[in-house]
């Protein structure tokens, strides 16, 4: 977003006190006081993560619509998101509360290496941790960036793997001195800047280096601490101990140099939207690091003059920024301000990257998007992303007392999928979506158990519902975060299997379609819909997401629903008007409303329920070639307790066993499940079609699956559902499918409708 500063600059009038002061015989002993977070600090803990999570979601879907100025991969806006609004969201106390200390994070990673933490008291509360060879010729002393306010994490130790990785490798021989220094509030200015003197004063008095083979580096804050220590080298500040050198020292590098502490942006607009970091975090941290104190050229070194720098006693400096990053402009302006007296310095600008890219960028893992085609033109119901983590989540990253979720293994989990609810989604009832794909998820889950069956259903570790559906926005999208199961989409695999694997597949699919026939429907449980959690955490009845309404008590009842759902739709279509004009809309409602609906289900079992999945084909299924098995079955967003016939409706479409869109004579064959006699004339592809139905058959005989040739009236809820969607086509019901059909096309297709009514109509009296 882009946002107006009005913060003036004091620096700038405060600088010109700043003069080099006299050489200090004895530093003041720093100041450090622990603060503690407050009741309400804590309390405030679960709004303040409820917002984050809410802007994490959203950035799901934004990171789709990337522009230049945005981040330059979908993982780094995201996290980018993620870390603007923590970081603005959250006090620097609240966060450091999430924030292992660097100590913590820095033994971890020896561990993780099998190293052994070699860490070094600093005077004055620092500490200094070895990372790489420590009696290499040459030391880096790194001061870590966050703001003052903020530990380090992984990502820095990552860095410092992979500089000493590249240096060493030409023969540089380097290892590098990671500071530790006190966070504000806890310590303010000068104390972070005193212990980085003394972490440098460590390496050049007790172990032996001369100036020549130290090099300084920071990012952000630690790239202020860097230019304030090369400033006391050169200029004694008057509250630390000066340190004198026998030789310049080899070299520094900053990254994202924060030395503007209290910029004047009044005139300018600026965009974070690329970025980790806003203009308030900076203008908040800066005064929590300044304690009350006054700026100076330690602190902002933009504001001294160029002769500041000509004394500075290093041999050469590097900047590094960033082309999104909103500190560009100050280091731009430090670059020049630098240069005037110290000419052996050079800027890099990284395209697209953001603050201290070169640390965040190793500490990010990925985001991938899943099932997404870019130009599709519907909306798509879900958005799903498989996300690897940094550390695995184990039963402790979540909250565990979610009905319908299971907990992680122990060892915990390093690959997730994230799926979120498109409330854009055309067609779909948002009330109580999430809530119904987790509780038939949880139940399919069941139903593999009491089958025998290997666990394909992926397991809900937390979930949230929508937090509005009449807001459509991507914050408010409901969400579910899933088990991550290995495997292609079955739908690209099954056409390439041989002849045996393709029957051991169906075989596994009939058992599969078996168990949810069978599964275990709780009692509490009663309607015909979608499902639901109760107070107590129970599986009930609830609202499905195909349609409005519900749970209903009849099957008849669902029908009329669904047949007054597809009459209202009909009339919002500019093609069909209700079919007011052909005289057939009055006729409709009194077939919904005065009988039809159990005269057409006339000895159809209305009261009979099942598990039924809704979506059931090989789309939703994946397979490992390796293995040569199915490995999951997926998306339960349509899935309802109803009549065990809808599944043959509105699933196995790509294995022969639809009973909705068939050829005639391959329909017949299934609706009696009767294959000893193949039609004449079929084209190639229906033959191919007849084997596929043929073989499906079979394979649904060898598990005991219920056929629609087993079930009463199926050819009754045939009928019914041709009648269906005649009523509202949906191609002359999406705005998308209405462009691309010609006016002739439209008429062909509405007049194919209205027969189809009219017939079915006057075959039950209406």
């Amino acid at each position: 977003m882009a946002t107006r500063t009005t913060t003036r600059s004091r620096a700038a009038k405060a600088a010109a006190e700043a003069t080099a002061p006299a050489s200090a015989t004895a530093a003041s002993q720093v100041k450090i006081e622990p603060k503690k977070l407050s009741l309400f600090g804590y309390l405030d803990m679960i709004p303040g993560l409820v917002a984050i999570v809410a802007t994490a979601v959203a950035s799901f879907v934004t990171g789709l619509f990337r522009s230049e100025k945005d981040s330059k991969t979908y993982y780094l806006h995201v996290a980018n998101t993620v870390l603007r609004k923590a970081t603005h969201r959250l006090s620097p106390l609240q966060l450091q509360l999430v924030s292992p200390n660097t100590d913590i994070v820095y033994n971890r990673y020896a561990r993780a290496r099998k190293l052994e933490p070699d860490t070094v008291a600093l005077a004055h509360g620092g500490q200094g941790h070895w990372v790489g060879n420590k009696n290499a010729t040459n030391v880096l002393i790194w001061f870590h960036g966050g703001g003052f306010c903020l530990p380090a994490n992984i990502g820095y130790f990552k860095f410092f793997e992979r500089v000493l990785k590249d240096v060493n490798a030409t023969g540089g021989d380097l290892c590098i001195f990671a500071i530790t220094y006190t966070l504000a509030p806890h310590g303010t200015y000068p104390v972070q800047l005193t212990q980085s003197v003394e972490g440098l004063r460590h390496v050049l008095e007790k172990t032996g280096r001369s100036p020549r083979n130290v090099l300084l580096g920071g990012d952000s804050a630690g790239g202020n601490l860097t230019v304030g220590v090369l400033s006391h080298l050169a200029h004694p500040h008057p509250s630390i101990v000066p340190l004198p050198l026998s030789e310049p020292l080899c070299g520094a590098a900053t990254i994202a140099p924060w030395v503007s502490l209290h910029p004047d942006l009044s005139d300018q607009v600026i965009y974070d939207g690329g970025d980790i970091v806003t203009t308030f975090v900076g203008e908040a941290w800066s005064k929590t690091f300044m304690g009350g104190a006054k700026p100076d050229y330690y602190t902002d070194a933009v504001d001294a003059p160029s002769s500041w720098f000509e004394t500075f006693p290093v041999g050469k400096m590097l900047i590094l920024g960033g082309e999104n990053e909103i500190l560009m402009p100050l280091i731009e302006m430090f670059y020049e301000k630098l240069k005037g007296g110290f000419p052996n310095v050079e800027l890099f600008m990284g395209k697209r990257e953001s603050h201290v890219a070169p640390v965040y960028n190793i500490y990010a893992k990925a985001i991938e998007t899943v099932a997404y085609v870019e130009h599709c033109p519907f909306d798509f119901n879900n958005f799903i992303y498989k996300v690897e983590l940094e550390s695995p989540a184990t039963p402790a990253s979540f909250s565990g007392n979610q009905p319908g979720t299971v907990p992680p293994p122990e060892a915990g989990v390093n690959t997730l999928i994230v799926r979120l609810s498109n409330l854009r989604a055309e067609g779909l009832n948002n009330a109580n979506r999430v809530a119904s794909d987790v509780a038939c998820s949880f139940i399919a889950r069941q139903a593999m158990v009491k089958a025998g069956l290997d666990q394909i259903v992926p397991a809900t570790y937390a979930w949230t519902p929508a937090k509005s559906i009449d807001v459509i926005e991507e914050e408010n999208f409901g969400w579910v975060v899933n088990e991550y199961k290995p495997g292609q989409d079955l739908d690209a695999q099954l056409p390439m299997l041989a002849k045996e694997e393709r029957e051991s597949v169906l075989d596994t699919i009939a058992q599969i379609v078996s168990a949810l026939q069978n599964a275990p429907v709780p009692a509490t449980v009663q309607q015909f819909g979608g499902l639901s959690f109760d107070a107590q955490g129970a599986i009930v009845s609830g609202e499905m997401a195909l349609m409005k309404g519900g749970p209903f008590d009849l099957y008849t009842t669902v029908w009329a629903a669904k047949l007054e759902a597809q009459l209202a739709e009909a009339e919002a279509s500019s093609a069909l008007n209700g079919w007011r004009d052909e005289g057939v809309a009055q006729r409709l409602r009194s077939f919904i409303n005065s009988g039809g609906l159990s005269d057409s289900l006339n000895g159809v079992a209305s009261h009979q329920r099942t598990f039924v999945h809704g979506d059931l084909t090989t789309n939703n299924m994946l397979y490992d070639d390796s293995s040569k098995k199915i490995t999951a079955l997926l998306d339960f967003d349509w899935s309802v307790i109803t009549h065990p016939a809808e599944e043959f409706f509105s699933g196995f479409r790509d294995i022969g066993g639809c009973v909705n869109d068939e050829p005639r004579g391959i329909l017949t064959a299934i609706l009696a499940n009767d294959f000893s006699s193949r039609p004449d004339n079929l084209t190639e592809k229906e033959n191919q079609q007849w084997d596929a139905a043929s073989d499906w058959s079979a394979a649904a005989g060898r598990n005991g699956v219920k056929l629609p040739s087993d079930i009463v009236g199926v050819e009754q809820i045939k009928a019914l559902h041709g009648f269906s969607s005649a009523i509202c086509p949906f191609e002359l019901s999406s705005e998308v499918m209405l462009k691309r059909l010609s006016e002739e096309g439209k008429t062909t297709k509405k007049k194919e409708a209205l027969e189809t009514i009219t017939q079915f109509l006057a075959e039950h009296n209406f």
